[in-house]
Parts: structure tokens; sequence; C-alpha cells
């Protein structure tokens, strides 16, 4: 008879430490989301503003609104192998003018803008291979007396595999063997991430003739996923097959307040500067173990299952930006962020075993860049966006990517309307847990962004 245990947080911290850095990285992965005009130029707005979805680079952007506006954009995925995720409201905002002087002017706003990622379901199928998930197990398990200190080294997946009938335990040998002999007739193995952000943020700022000045707080709330397939069939033995599944996710709520300005320069230049400083964040951690053995006897599934919830101080993140106006035919700006590693997890149940310095030992710095020109002639607008961002972590995973865009704007009196069509491209170097052979993982997403503003 199998031994079903309560695990604690010391199993699950250790086999899951590299998978979790992954996912606690693809949280502030999303590289800012917002509307037509923001996406089609890249998000190169720091230094112009005029645009509420640039005050998440810039408060002070707001400043440079001549007229109180209402702005909603619509988008969706295009011509993509994805998931479908349907229509989405990437951004809403309002600004709110309001004259105090000649050449001054007080502006307020409040933005509301929603990011997701979904890539494809990564799948291999081989026939008749010459190898198998369960060699990894039985390597794993090599000079471990039994499955308790199995559980206590944190080898979870040779623990399930145990659990769900697929190894078992001779004590008389004090070792491991398997019960699905021999190798598979075909396996099978699937790779899923993914993220969704959703992004408050209000704030006020103060134009004059030389400056804009602004402050702002944000209130966000994030969560990322990563999940393994296995499925290996055509054994003999008591386990004929089997489907293995690993999955972690994690949530993060957090609040941050951010000081921006934006210099009018001579010669049409504009710079502009942004330093934000987050608050304690709450996280949520979620890992679970599957296994589903088809066996002689119809055994049922085995599932590991850990939840932690724990507090941290994200890093700080800063922007700096610079445009060139061409009078009243367009501009060409670029923009520099960078984003800091998070300080060392300050409360959590599972400090101890020093998880939190695990996770932060993967991480790295965050720098990107962002280019963004608009050509205007009449009423419309032709814009052209390149953005790119480097992985947050020592691994070369999904929350580095680039994005290239092209829009189109009409400008009347009362109302505009902007389209945005944006490509996205992430890369990813993931150990395939067969052979432990790098396996090169591309994304490739499309969206159509829509947007209307509207003049009040």
């Amino acid at each position: 008879m199998k031994k079903i245990l309560f695990i604690g947080a010391l199993a699950f911290s250790v086999a899951a430490q590299a998978q979790s850095s992954v996912v606690f990285n693809m949280l502030s992965s999303d590289g800012g989301m917002g509307s037509a005009r923001y996406m089609a130029l890249g998000g190169a707005m720091g230094a112009l503003g005029n645009d509420a979805s640039a005050a998440s680079d810039n408060p002070a952007g707001i400043g440079t609104y001549r007229s109180s506006e209402l702005q909603i954009d619509w988008q969706g995925g295009l011509m993509t192998r994805q998931d479908p995720t349907g229509i989405q409201i990437p951004n809403i905002s309002y600004v709110h003018v309001m004259p105090v002087a000649k050449g001054y002017q007080l502006n307020g706003f409040f933005a509301f803008q929603n990011d997701s990622w979904s890539g494809n379901q990564w799948q291999s199928i081989e026939s008749n291979p010459n190898e198998r998930m369960v060699d990894q197990w039985l390597d794993a398990s090599q000079g471990i007396n039994g499955p308790d200190e199995l559980l206590a080294a944190g080898l979870l997946g040779a623990y399930t595999a145990y659990q769900g009938y697929v190894l078992e335990y001779d004590e008389d040998n004090n070792e491991f063997f398997d019960l699905s002999q021999g190798l598979p007739s075909q396996h099978v193995t699937l790779i899923k991430q993914g993220f969704q952000s959703n992004h408050l943020i209000a704030g006020a700022s103060l134009r004059t003739p030389q400056l804009s000045l602004g402050l702002s707080r944000s209130y966000s709330h994030a969560s990322a996923f990563e999940a393994l397939v296995v499925d290996e069939d055509g054994f003999s033995g008591y386990t004929s097959g089997y489907t293995y599944s690993q999955s972690d996710s994690m949530s993060i709520t957090c609040a941050s307040s951010s000081l921006g300005v934006i210099l009018r320069l001579p010669l049409d230049l504009q710079a502009g500067m942004r330093i934000s400083m987050p608050n304690v964040a709450s996280l949520d951690w979620y890992s679970r173990y599957r296994m589903t053995a088809r066996t002689t006897n119809n055994d049922p599934p085995f599932e590991l299952t850990d939840k932690q919830t724990w507090e941290t101080l994200p890093g700080v993140s800063a922007a700096f930006s610079l445009a060139k106006k061409f009078q009243s035919k367009g501009f060409i700006a670029v923009e520099y962020h960078r984003k800091s590693l998070p300080e060392q997890t300050i409360i959590s149940p599972i400090s101890a075993i020093g998880i939190g310095q695990d996770l932060l030992d993967d991480l790295v710095v965050v720098e990107g860049v962002r280019v963004g020109m608009e050509w205007r002639k009449g009423p419309l607008a032709y814009r052209f966006g390149y953005q790119q961002s480097n992985a947050g972590t020592q691994f070369k995973d999904h929350s580095g990517f680039q994005r290239g865009s092209v829009g189109l704007g009409y400008r009347s009196d009362q109302a505009s309307i902007h389209l945005a069509l944006v490509s996205n491209y992430r890369q990813a170097r993931i150990y395939n847990p067969i052979n432990s052979d790098l396996w090169t993982v591309n994304a490739l997403q499309h969206q159509l962004v829509i947007g209307i503003n509207f003049r009040v």
C-alpha cells in the first residue's frame, strides 16, 4: 500500500526553485500594453506624453494634454497559433485638464490597462523512443533509502512516480525499481506558459512653460504559470503507461508611486525621466505534481499540491527618454528602461530554507529599449515602433521579447481613431525532461489594437 504524506515547504522549495524563478520573472514581462497609438509607437512616449497609457512610463506626460479626453481601446489576437483569448480592452483612460494661469495647467487622470500572453502549447511526439522519463526518476533516486527520504530530498518528480505506481521500492535491497518496464512505444511532451496583468493608475501633472512634473500611484495584480506534461505509453509490466504533469503558478499584488518630469529643450527636443518606488508586494505561489498511471489494477491517480504566501519588495524601476519634434510634421523618440532586482523575501513561512534567496540568485536586472516614429500629413498620422527587453533571469526564458509595430491615426476636432498592428516574438531554451537536451521554444503573436479618443 502506498503511503500518502502531507508535505511541507522544504520538499517543494528544493525541487521548484529554478522553475519558480522563471514564473516569478514573467510577472513583470508584459512590456507595457496600452492604447493603439502607444502600441504603434513601441511605447516610446515617455518624453512626449499626450497619451494616458504612457503615464506608467512617465506621469509628467499627462501635463501635455490641452483638453480633457476619454480614451478606449480594443485588442484581439490576429493570425496566431496561440490559444484564442477573445477581444480584450487593453486600455481605458480619462484625463481632465484644469488651466490655472497663462502657460500653466494642472491635469488629473486615471487609466486601467490589461495585458495577457499565452504561448503555443509546444509539443513533441516521438514513436519508439530509445529513452524514457522513468530513467530520470530512477537516476534521481540512486542512494535514497525509501520514499520518505525521497520526499525529504525534494525529489518530487521521483516521489510522485513512486506514489503514482510508476516506481516501486525494494526494502530488502534498499533501491527503487520501475513498474513500467522496457521502452515505451511513444512519448509525448507538452509545455505551456503564460501570464496576465491588470494595472490601475491615477495621478496628476503640473505643466509650466519649460517643463511638466507628474506624480502617480498605481495598483497592479499579475499572475503567471508554467506547466509540463509528459505521457509515455506501451510499457510491459504492471504499469503500461502514465501521464505526468507538473505545474507552477504565481501571482503578485503590489502598489507603487512614480515621479516624472519632462523638460522642453532647444532645437525642439524634449527629455523625460521617471523613477518608481514600489511598496511591499504580496505573492502567492502554487505548485502541483500529478501522476495518472495505467495499471493492471486501475489504481487511482496521485496528486501533490502546495501553496505558499509571502511578501517581498520589488526592485526600483527607472526610465529615460528623448524625443525630437519636427514642428507639426511628427517626431522620433527613443527610450531606455531599467528595473533593478527585488529585495530579499522579507516575510516568508519558507524563509528558513532560503527559497527567497534562491529565487533572487536566478534573477538579473531587466533592461529595455524602445524606439518610435510618427509622421503626420494632414489629419493622418503614420507610426512605426520597436521594443526590446532582455529576459529577467539567468536562463533564456519567455520573459524576454521583441516587439515591432506599425499604426495609423486619424484626428478631427472632436475625436480621433487609431489602429496598430503589433507583432511580439519570444524565444526560450528549455531542457527536455526526457534527455536533458536544450529545446528551443519560439512564440510569435500578432495583435490588432483599435482605439478611439473623445475630446470632452
